[in-house]
């Protein structure tokens, strides 16, 4: 029979006395599990080693990559190369000391995404997050439970789960963290940047005709699709524009727990608002698995409990281990120390560089903001043209 690697893909063929055994892709040498029936199960061993993610892992790192950008952001490394060896540095605050949230604070993810295709928007730009914040996430007992307790509320569009299920000394270090960050980068430069970014995105809004009409955009065989899914996709900015890493002061009050519960929630409505609009549309196949995906204890060992994650498309079995009050995976718990280490070094190195930085960052900030007033000022096609046209140069 064939069979496809969970990894890449490519495609097997086993004989039956390779059912119920663990094998090696023989295209890029990645080990699973094959089931008695038939079916391939992704197994991660206590070393991580490079398994393909499941949704649910996918989903959480799109979420916690707005809030992890601001620790990554100062280190001057490359986001995705860091992310992969440091902690989640996207929330920043303990679960028991969480704001408290306000009445018929619950939005489900339908909710948002029609309120995003209708255009009333659950942002509220004057207060800088959503409106309706999700509410806290109750967290089981049990690593399956756990587990399945993440799982399900990021199928109805809370993604605070994820943060909720952390140990409480996890989240006391990820919110010292990223409210030290604040520290770290420059003032001037971090406010200024995200000014000019969103006057930015308000050119890119209320210039939108004179964008379109520019000769060289004018033709362009997708300025269909583009213009359908425009305002939609500036909508995204906002999320973030309003958030609390907006300025430095708020940065340096972030809260992990109002964090996912508003702008976390809130990309994940942009994002379904956009998939919504594609012919695939992945994004509700992958919210869809999930409403059906479920965990479930299969061993239990000195302590060590092994969890299996069970979907339409994929099987993944992940140990978990008791931290505090918490399961957490097992590689996790063990690389938390040294990941925290990695981060504040990072921090430390960055803080030597940051005057080196902020003067090479600011003299790009003046010169976007020159080039930003002229379209600001625009008030014809003629004029947006030459503003146009004096960038290219």
């Amino acid at each position: 029979m064939n069979i496809h690697c969970p990894a890449c893909q490519g495609e097997i063929e086993i004989t039956a006395d390779l059912l119920g055994e663990g094998i090696a892709c023989p295209h890029c040498e990645q080990p699973f599990l094959v089931t008695e029936d038939g079916h391939v199960a992704e197994y991660e061993a206590g070393g991580g080693g490079s398994s393909k993610k499941t949704a649910i892992i996918a989903i959480c790192v799109a979420v916690l990559a707005v809030g992890g950008f601001v620790a990554l952001l100062m280190s001057g490394e490359d986001p995705t190369e860091q992310a992969m060896n440091t902690p989640e540095p996207g929330a920043a605050q303990p679960a028991d000391s969480s704001t408290p949230e306000p009445d018929g604070g619950e939005r489900g993810m339908d909710q948002n995404v029609a309120d995003f295709l209708t255009g009333s928007s659950p942002m509220d730009t004057s207060s800088g997050g959503l409106m309706e914040p999700m509410p806290p996430v109750e967290i089981p007992d049990t690593a399956e439970g756990a587990v399945n307790a993440v799982i399900q509320a990021m199928a109805e569009g809370n993604p605070r789960g994820y943060w909720d299920a952390m140990p409480a000394s996890y989240q006391n270090e990820v919110n010292s963290i990223v409210r030290e960050s604040a520290d770290v980068v420059d003032p001037m430069m971090w406010d200024k940047g995200f000014q000019l970014t969103t006057r930015v995105t308000a050119v890119l809004r209320n210039k939108k005709d004179f964008i379109f009409a520019v000769p060289q955009l004018a033709t362009i065989s997708e300025k269909d699709e583009v213009l359908a899914n425009y305002d939609r996709i500036l909508n995204v900015l906002d999320t973030v524009l309003s958030s609390d890493i907006s300025s430095r002061e708020r940065l340096k009050q972030f809260d992990g727990g109002k964090f996912l519960g508003t702008t976390g929630a809130g990309l994940m409505a942009n994002f379904a608002a956009l998939s919504s609009l594609s012919p695939n549309d992945e994004w509700t196949t992958m919210m869809t698995e999930l409403r059906v995906a479920q965990a479930k204890k299969i061993g239990e060992s000195d302590g060590v409990v092994t969890v299996e994650f069970s979907s339409q498309t994929t099987n993944q079995v992940t140990k978990f281990v008791k931290v505090e009050n918490r399961w957490v995976p097992e590689d996790m718990a063990k690389g938390w120390e040294q990941g925290v280490a990695e981060v504040r070094k990072q921090m430390e190195k960055s803080k030597a560089e940051k005057e080196q930085v902020s003067m090479g960052a600011m003299m790009i900030m003046g010169m976007l903001e020159s080039a930003l007033v002229n379209f600001e000022n625009a008030s014809t096609q003629e004029d947006f043209n030459a503003a146009v046209a004096q960038v290219m140069q």
